[in-house]
């Protein structure tokens, strides 16, 4: 389980509904521009986890 960290501060959700993840956690996690991402909701609470890759033969 990746290191648990605070301070990143806030960040604004664009007009299509991104948001940019700190290069920190991104080199922390090895995300790159093609990684895909588990995304969940809990409550009020977004989780985002790192996904494996989909299987090459169903996309899943």
């Amino acid at each position: 389980m990746a290191k648990e960290t605070n301070g990143f501060g806030t960040r604004k959700i664009d007009d299509l509904g991104r948001i940019i993840l700190p290069k920190e956690i991104r080199e922390a996690l090895g995300l790159s521009e093609d990684s895909n991402m588990k995304v969940t909701l809990e409550g009020e609470v977004i989780i985002l986890e790192k996904a494996d890759p989909p299987c090459e033969k169903c996309g899943r």
